[in-house]
This record gives C-alpha cells, structure tokens and sequence, in this order.
C-alpha cells in the first residue's frame, strides 16, 4: 500500500504535526513499508497454532483475603513509621502558635 504525500498531509493534520516538505516524501514510503508489513502479517494463517493460545490463559494467583486483627494492623502499620511515640505516629509540628 502506497502512501501518497496528501495523505501524508492529512494525517500530520490530525495528529498536529509540523512536517518539513523535504521529509515528507521520506516519510510517507518509511510508513508505507509499515503498512505493508503489517499487511503481510494480517494475510498470515495462524489458525491452529499452538503459541496463540497460549497468549490468553490467566497465570496470575487467586486473590486471598486476610483480615488481621486491630491490634496487628495497628503494629503492622507502626512498624514502617519513620517515628512513632506509643501506639502513634510522631510527625513534625505543622502550625505554629
């Protein structure tokens, strides 16, 4: 598939694009060689191939739930707090009086 240089055109239109004339012809054969390839792969028969199916089979783990109880969230919380007094998380003073 030829890309001429008024779809060329259009499409930096859309996308907002500068193109600088010299580089427009360039550019409309580098994306022709794309839709050509791609075309080329969209005519491959890949019905029956063992590897596509692989591609949609879930890999992840099930999710688990766990409800810890207050007084091991708390601690659990209070373990990553860069400060903390007791059962609380010291920070800077932020008004001052």
């Amino acid at each position: 598939m030829k890309l001429s240089t008024e779809d060329l055109e259009h499409l930096a239109t859309l996308s907002r694009l500068e193109l600088r004339s010299e580089d427009k012809e360039k550019l409309a054969t580098q994306i022709s060689d794309i839709l050509g390839y791609v075309s080329e792969l969209n005519a491959l028969d890949i019905k029956g191939d063992p590897s596509k199916d692989k591609a949609h089979i879930n890999i992840t783990r099930e999710d688990e739930i766990t409800r810890p109880s207050d007084k091991n969230r708390t601690e659990a919380i209070l373990e990553n707090a860069p400060n903390r007094a007791e059962d609380y998380i010291k920070v800077s003073q932020v008004i001052k009086q």
